[in-house]
């Protein structure tokens, strides 16, 4: 019965990430996309957070959140300055996630343990993400370095998103 879930989660995933890469392709930004959903998956597997209540539900807010993140790297593409409010969502998104690292959920609450694997594990990418961004905006990649920022700002929220749901 557990393996017959895990395959139903692997396969959700498998969809989630083919319906992502169709709206990049679409959208003609099937690259960036690839990055967006690359940084996010990393971070907020370890950071946790919000999660739909429905499989249905989750899939469409997610595939908005990929259009809204999409159609603001095409922005940023077009109006460079659009880079400074960016970076200022990630410092503040890169303190919330370091802060409440890792967000459970009713569902699925982590014990003491766990929070604090993943709190160490969460810390660590968002190190190595922080690091990836400044780096591949020195190297003036700043397509790349804006989808990991929206990837920080993404977890922040839905890191918060959750911690909301969990109060209510």
């Amino acid at each position: 019965m557990r393996s017959l879930y895990g395959l139903e989660i692997l396969l959700i995933k498998c969809l989630f990430f083919v319906a992502a890469l169709i709206i990049g392709i679409l959208m003609h930004s099937f690259w960036k996309c690839l990055i967006f959903i690359t940084f996010l998956s990393t971070i907020r597997s370890k950071s946790g957070g919000y999660h739909a209540d429905t499989r249905i539900r989750c899939f469409v807010q997610s595939m908005l959140t990929f259009v809204l993140a999409l159609t603001i790297l095409k922005l940023e593409s077009i109006y460079k300055v659009i880079i400074i409010p960016l970076t200022i969502l990630a410092f503040c998104a890169s303190i919330i996630i370091w802060l409440l690292a890792p967000i459970d959920t009713k569902n699925n609450p982590l014990s003491e343990n766990e929070k604090r694997k993943f709190g160490i594990k969460s810390k660590i990418i968002l190190c190595l993400e922080i690091v990836i961004a400044i780096v591949s905006y020195l190297i003036d990649f700043e397509g790349i370095s804006c989808a990991i920022m929206l990837a920080l700002i993404t977890t922040a929220l839905l890191m918060l998103m959750g911690k909301k749901k969990n109060a209510g």
